[in-house]
């Protein structure tokens, strides 16, 4: 974690003109947005051109959404069912969050989507030494490192 410092003059137009540059800067990338109003509590995830708008108040989602569609051209896509490797089903109870399709999909295109478990992968009493290795290849190695990124998503999601 990381704490900044902004270092600048402090006049109020400057400050204002920062907010706005960080704000830009800071849209690239996903942000949350929460606003609390007579115990009723609105979220908005932005990630990258996209918005995901959330509350305990049917009402507020129409206003939010009524004011960024005069202000934005947007798409109203209705319910949340998939986002950012997450499926989201709806019930009487309330939200069910899965990541079964994504999980699919890297086992699909890994090439292992039929394959069986195993405790592990290799015998414990290998031993592995420099001369018996063989370097990977570019490619080899490009999809290895995809698949490393997938499963540490998989696992921090």
């Amino acid at each position: 974690m990381a704490f900044v410092k902004l270092v600048a003059n402090g006049t109020t137009s400057f400050l204002l003109f920062f907010y706005q540059k960080i704000t830009l800067f800071l849209l690239l990338i996903t942000l949350f947005f929460l606003k609390y109003n007579n115990d009723k509590l609105t979220v908005i995830l932005v990630y990258v051109d996209d918005l995901v708008l959330t509350s305990d108040d049917t009402k507020e989602i129409n206003t939010i959404t009524a004011s960024l569609h005069h202000h934005f051209k947007i798409k109203n896509l209705g319910h949340l069912t998939y986002f950012l490797g997450l499926e989201i089903a709806r019930n009487s109870s309330g939200l069910h969050l899965s990541q079964h399709k994504y999980t699919l999909d890297v086992l699909y295109k890994t090439g292992m989507l039929d394959s069986a478990p195993m405790a592990t992968p290799m015998t414990h009493t290998s031993r592995l030494s420099p001369d018996q290795s063989s370097s990977l290849d570019a490619d080899a190695t490009s999809q290895y490192r995809r698949l490393l990124r997938r499963l540490i998503y998989l696992t921090n999601t």
